[in-house]
């Protein structure tokens, strides 16, 4: 079988070409039909015909006939066919469309390829060019409760400069508060001891000293029940509330700068009157649970009358109810369930100003009908900013990030950073991103409008902006003005149902998609997308108009001109060519700091996630876009020399590179080492050089399996390594029956008595120095597995608990029957030699229609020690222990290899032979001599003798 990975590259063919496309009798393609979703991957053959000319292209790429293709990158595809009858005639065409979808992002990105953002790259010294650091945090406190900090970094008039960092602290060294474009928070440990606390926060070359008074004690106030009548706690209150708190209609709760209000588990504040918290930067009020692993409830704000007015307070802690919506039926609303913050209501009125929600279990917030105005505030690290239905929300100034957390993995939960369906919203000047969903999502409901002026949009995993909802009648119409949407999965989206999007002076860059008619559904597309006046720069497809609906690019709904485009478009001709060096002065209005040298460094979180992404290229991304072309250069080596160098050009708006690895280098080594160097017109401000250990594939998918489909139970035995297997059959996954996409179909027993349970059996061999940091484990199920690897349970997926026979039914009908299930094993179960994977699939009735088995196993190992050797570790993991002695007389006795004769020679006698072994254990058990150095770090070989260790080179 020929298997080839198609990665999705773009290609322009005429609109006309394309619809013209038209099936053929001389045309035969086996595998897959037009306009359908395969999950995972799809498999096709085009079969050849006597008396034609047969070519096809897939994506514009060529391929083979009469070969099995397959395709498991997820992304759209076009496969065009065409025949032209040999001696003359007409040509014959056929286009079938189809996408491959990740199983594991579910049903949320049809059509595109999984993604996720770049990692934040820090800001060179001179983004910080005329700026301050703003720390707002208590200046007087109580013992016992770790103490929230809020970061600012500011200009001179006070206004958030785009720049990204990590402020740390000499007195409290292990604490960092990364900045995202000028904002972060966290916390300073509790103090133990009453007295002056110093607090030095720095950024780069800029600093603020502020002192935090820990009080000797605390005398609370303890309140709970209903406030009935006007009530002023005063400046520097502290209030305990106990149990829940009522403002009742009519009353007015007043409370003054400097307090600290500590709620009990679960506490609720409902406010039918009215609250004013009247704090400032330097006296913040701060709202705060007992314990920061025990959240209190949140505020409610019902009636028309209600008024929640806060100014200068810091929130933190909320969210204990994780479903407050289905326990507070009559609530409105929510794609998220979780507690809020506050819950706004009826017709309530909040006004908000200079004030923090940081690290909420729950939502930040929640309208129903509500009016809601937010300055200068800032929600951070809470499962979303909010959903609001109906009313008005207008936020100014404000900062809206980390949903749940900028280097979170991703989870398809809804997490957008904010959720708008009726009513009257704005945004304007203010920052939105880091959200595993969309930063700004304007979907269910009627209608409505929603207004983006001077926004900054940044790394979320689906759309920056995505707009949808409305109807023929009352339509939705977002307004987007002077905005930047970056690194996201689209930009700009005009989606389902009837949004009139316009968008005029927009820069749109380095994410998936730049503006997108369409949405990643199978729904109705009856809005238009209006792009003018903007720059769609440098991202993946500039210009995307593919809805599901009917399989087409509404061109006829969409309106793009007068823009300009890094790469042409002859579905959009009327906008012009970028041209970097000349066009370089329309990126002014949008820069986040003054101009001057940018960052630059590797965009990955961490090596071990650039080991997985090292296929599709390695990301170099400056801190920010500039007006002047940048370069850096790399060079690469691997465990056997030097690969690759070069340098990396960035023209003015583009901020994202890619390092590519030849396919063959990538098979033919494990270990990389990346360096950057050289930059011009930007300072390295990461790391210089990535150390990366790419995953070893241990089980591909689609491996040949033994298996026993007979209906005989098993037992126990078959479980364990040394069971045989001979008289097994055997075949390549996908195993089972009943869908048509098997690789091996088994025996399923008669139908109305299906067999409970199938087995299946296979090994792999791990080389004797291989060690492991991580091993990952994916398996396609359908109904339930329990997975064992040299007889030890590893996983169970939608199985009883306890015991578990033959017949044994599973938990119930998988859902998604294609779906991989991912879970990470412990390496420890893994050892040099022949390991045993032994998987029980389980039906979940009698009754069933069908079965499907597949698995993958990979396993990261452990990078190579960075100098030399440690004497007396044999097996290569960087310590010493029992293992060591085994490995040594497995070299000796067992047959297995050693790449580093030193470690082995545990006593530096020069030779190795059983007293190593012996040397170990009597160091290990019996206060033995101490082993010779290099130990316990590693190094070279002190010395001279024949033996040699390849990991010191």
């Amino acid at each position: 079988m020929l298997e080839k990975r198609i990665q999705g590259k773009l290609f322009f063919a005429s609109w006309a070409l394309l619809a013209s496309l038209n099936a053929s009798g001389a045309i035969s393609v086996e595998g897959v039909e037009d306009k359908k979703v395969y999950t995972d991957e799809a498999s096709f053959k085009v079969l050849s015909e006597a008396g034609y000319t047969i070519t096809a292209s897939l994506n514009g790429e060529p391929v083979p006939l009469d070969s099995v293709v397959t395709v498991d990158y997820p992304e759209y595809y076009e496969l065009v066919v065409r025949a032209e009858k040999n001696g003359g005639g007409a040509e014959e065409s056929e286009r079938i469309r189809f996408i491959v979808k990740d199983s594991e992002r579910k049903n949320s990105e049809w059509g595109l390829p999984p993604w996720v953002p770049y990692a934040p790259v820090d800001s060179a010294e001179s983004e910080f060019t005329g700026s301050h650091l703003t720390i707002i945090t208590p200046r007087r406190y109580p013992q016992g409760l770790d103490i929230p900090v809020v970061a600012f970094v500011e200009d001179e008039n006070g206004k958030r400069v785009g720049v990204v960092g990590t402020v740390s602290s000499p007195e409290l060294p292990d604490l960092s508060i990364k900045i995202l474009r000028g904002v972060g928070s966290g916390f300073l440990p509790a103090p133990a001891e009453p007295g002056p606390v110093a607090y030095t926060a720095r950024i780069k070359s800029i600093e603020k000293e502020v002192q935090i008074d820990i009080e000797t004690s605390t005398s609370w106030r303890t309140v709970s029940g209903k406030i009935s009548s006007t009530t002023d706690w005063g400046e520097g209150a502290r209030i305990h509330v106990t149990d829940d708190l009522s403002v009742e209609s009519g009353a007015t709760l007043t409370i003054g700068p400097g307090s600290v209000i500590k709620l009990a588990p679960g506490v609720e504040i409902l406010v039918t009157g009215r609250l004013t918290a009247e704090g400032t930067r330097d006296r913040p009020i701060v709202f705060t649970p007992e314990r920061r692993d025990d959240p209190w409830g949140g505020i409610v704000v019902k009636s028309s009358a209600s008024r929640l007015n806060l100014t200068g307070v810091i929130v933190t802690g909320s969210g204990a109810d994780p479903d407050w919506f289905g326990n507070n039926p009559g609530s409105g609303h929510s794609h998220r369930h979780e507690e809020c913050a506050f819950h706004l209501s009826d017709g309530a009125r909040a006004v908000f100003t200079d004030t923090y929600f940081i690290y909420n279990e729950g939502q930040g917030g929640h309208g129903e009908d509500a009016f809601l105005t937010m300055t200068r505030c800032l929600i951070q690290k809470c499962i979303t900013a909010g959903q609001y239905n109906g009313g008005s929300v207008r936020l100014t100034e404000c900062a809206l990030i980390e949903f749940p957390s900028y280097d979170a993995p991703f989870a398809d939960d809804d997490n957008d950073a904010i959720y708008f369906t009726d009513g009257d919203h704005h945004l304007v000047n203010t920052l939105i991103g880091w959200a595993l969903d969309d930063a700004v999502d304007a979907g269910s409901g009627s209608g409505g409008t929603v207004e983006v002026t001077g926004c900054w949009i940044e790394s979320c995993f689906h759309e920056g902006m995505a707009w949808s909802g409305g109807d023929e009648a009352d339509p939705r119409v977002p307004t987007v003005r002077d905005t930047v949407a970056i690194n996201c999965g689209q930009g700009i989206e005009c989606g389902w149902n009837r949004p009139l999007v316009n968008a005029k002076n927009i820069f749109v860059t380095a994410n998936a998609v730049g503006a997108r008619f369409g949405d990643n559904y199978d729904w109705h597309y009856n809005g238009t997308l209006t792009v003018t006046g903007s720059l769609l720069l440098y991202n993946k497809r500039n210009i995307w108009g593919m809805n599901w609906e009917d399989w087409e690019e509404r061109l006829s709904q969409m309106d793009i001109h007068d823009n300009f485009l890094s790469e042409p478009d002859p579905l959009h001709p009327d906008n012009e060519l970028w041209d970097g060096e000349a066009d370089a002065a329309k990126l002014i209005p949008f820069l986040p700091v003054p101009e001057g040298k940018v960052g630059v460094g590797w965009a990955v979180p961490s090596s071990k996630s650039a080991g997985e992404v090292l296929p599709e290229g390695l990301p170099v991304r400056l801190s920010t876009f500039t007006t002047k072309t940048v370069t850096v250069e790399y060079s690469v080596e691997s465990e056997k020399g030097p690969l690759a160098s070069g340098t990396l050009t960035f023209l003015p708006g583009e901020t994202v590179k890619k390092v590519f690895i030849d396919e063959e280098e990538l098979a033919g080594n494990s270990y990389f080492l990346f360096t950057l160097s050289d930059p011009t017109n930007a300072e390295l401000t990461g790391e210089e050089t990535l150390s990366v250990v790419r995953p070893v594939e241990l089980i591909a998918k689609g491996s040949v399996w033994k298996y026993l489909d007979d209906g005989t139970d098993q037992g126990t035995a078959w479980r364990e390594p040394e069971f045989s297997d001979e008289a097994w059959k055997s075949g390549p996954a996908e195993l089972g029956y009943g869908d048509g996409d098997e690789a091996t179909v088994i025996e399923s027993g008669p139908s109305g008595a299906r067999r409970p349970t199938a087995y299946f059996r296979r090994s792999f061999i791990i080389e004797g120095t291989a060690r492991f940091e991580r091993v990952t484990l994916r398996i396609k199920r359908d109904d339930g597995a329990i997975v064992y690897i040299n007889g030890v349970e590893v996983f169970r997926t939608n199985m009883p608990t306890g015991t578990v026979t033959y017949s044994t039914w599973a938990s119930g009908a998988t859902s998604d029957e294609n779906a991989f299930r991912t879970h990470q094993i412990d390496p420890a179960v893994l050892h040099a030699g022949e390991n045993v994977v032994a998987v029980e699939v389980h039906q979940a009735n009698a009754t069933s229609s069908d079965l499907s088995f597949d698995l993958e196993l990979a396993a990261l190992p452990l990078p190579p020690s960075p100098r030399g050797f440690v004497r007396g570790d044999a097996n290569g993991d960087s310590k010493v222990d029992i293992s060591d002695a085994v490995q040594i007389l497995q070299v000796l006795f067992a047959g297995a290899e050693s790449n580093c004769d030193d470690a082995l020679d545990a006593n530096d006698s020069g030779d190795v032979n059983i007293a190593d072994a012996i040397f170990v254990l009597s160091y290990l058990f019996a206060n033995g001599a101490p082993i010779p150095e290099p130990f316990p770090e590693p190094g070279v070989d002190p010395t001279e003798d024949a033996l040699g260790c390849k990991r010191a080179e």
